[in-house]
């Protein structure tokens, strides 16, 4: 095979191989010294990544318990290909980081198939779950000052002019962030922050993580608060007029769908119908865009576009919602599993390192 691989053209390798799953990779790491020297390298990592972005088709990660009375956490997937069928969905079971004695685990955020979570309210762990890898987050600086439980809204980010992923946590009781970032393996702190988070992760887009909230100097004022990687400052994003001016819905969440700024408007009374928003042009108020309205049941967050025109929603039932804009029909997916979900977030698999030699 060694002989064989020598005889084709570099360019080839490069071509062929980048085109395959993650998992495949590492398979061809073990054949020839050529293909590990080559799947190896930075260079072919961010193409292998680019195409993979491109494909886009991620997988679903699902974190829960057992059942409702038990307290050992599981890790499910299913693959993109599963997520627009009729008929029963089967769960992979997966082996996270610290599985024998975690009791808690919570999906903190993705990127890059690089996945973030929190064990047992006590440290954080960035994993790519293809590779097998993981790093375990030092603590805080400020950890003796508060509780993890007190930390409700976080978000994991990459900086693409560092090649640095950065991980963001608030402690809003004490207008507090803590911003982690890859590339020194170390914290920093940003004290009196001026909002008031409504807590979840945040979603990254146009190069800054976004989160609903308001001004701590006007509670009322709902809004779209941005968190710039690569300059670490805070900027503000106006919501959709239309459903502030009637005063009969409140924003519930906010996401990435068809590759834009999306947010939840919910009844204020009921909870339902979610109208969804997106926002055209980044920055730019005017351009929100109601795209559909999901009539049925209470979703919490948007998870992903799919082909035909259907999007997936996490509810809070704990089960996804497929939602399809052509007919505005929605179902729930029917998960073989006997698990109770906690969270999900979707994912793909890369062969992006931390190096953590883990």
């Amino acid at each position: 095979m060694s002989t064989f691989s020598s005889r084709l053209p570099e360019d080839f390798d490069h071509e062929f191989l980048s085109r395959l799953p993650a998992k495949s990779l590492f398979v061809c790491k073990c054949v020839c010294k050529t293909w590990l020297s080559l799947t190896s390298s930075p260079t072919f990592v961010r193409s292998h990544l680019n195409v993979t972005v491109k494909k886009n088709n991620p997988s679903l990660m699902l974190a829960g318990y057992e059942d409702s009375e038990s307290t050992t956490s599981v890790v499910h997937s299913i693959k993109h290909d599963s997520l627009s069928e009729f008929d029963d969905i089967d769960v992979n079971e997966m082996d996270y980081p610290f599985k024998s004695s975690a009791s808690k685990i919570k999906l903190v955020g993705s990127y890059n198939g690089l996945v973030c979570i929190r064990i047992d309210n006590d440290f954080y762990c960035i994993w790519n779950p293809a590779a097998n890898e993981y790093k375990r987050l030092p603590e805080t600086p400020n950890v003796n000052n508060y509780e993890e439980e007190d930390v409700e809204t976080y978000g994991l980010g990459y900086d693409c002019k560092t090649d640095d992923y950065k991980l963001l946590i608030v402690v809003d009781d004490l207008s507090l962030v803590e911003v982690y970032t890859s590339g020194s393996n170390s914290w920093d702190s940003i004290r009196t922050v001026p909002y008031r988070f409504y807590g979840g992760s945040g979603v990254l887009i146009s190069g800054a993580l976004h989160w609903l909230g308001a001004r701590r100097d006007n509670p009322s004022s709902d809004l779209v608060i941005s968190f710039e990687i690569n300059g670490e400052k805070f900027n503000e994003l106006q919501l959709p007029r239309e459903p502030l001016d009637d005063n009969g819905h409140w924003f519930s969440a906010v996401g990435v769908l068809e590759g834009c700024l999306c947010v939840l408007a919910l009844d204020k009374n009921t909870g339902y119908p979610a109208e969804v928003w997106v926002m055209r042009d980044y920055g730019v108020r005017e351009s929100w865009t109601k795209i559909t309205t999901v009539m049925g049941g209470t979703i919490e967050y948007p998870l992903m576009s799919l082909t035909n025109d259907k999007i997936l929603f996490w509810s809070f039932q704990g089960v996804p919602v497929l939602h399809d804009r052509k007919d505005g029909s929605s179902r729930h997916l029917n998960v073989c599993s006997p698990v109770d979900y906690t969270s999900a977030l979707n994912y793909i698999e890369t062969l992006v390192s931390l190096n953590s030699a883990t």
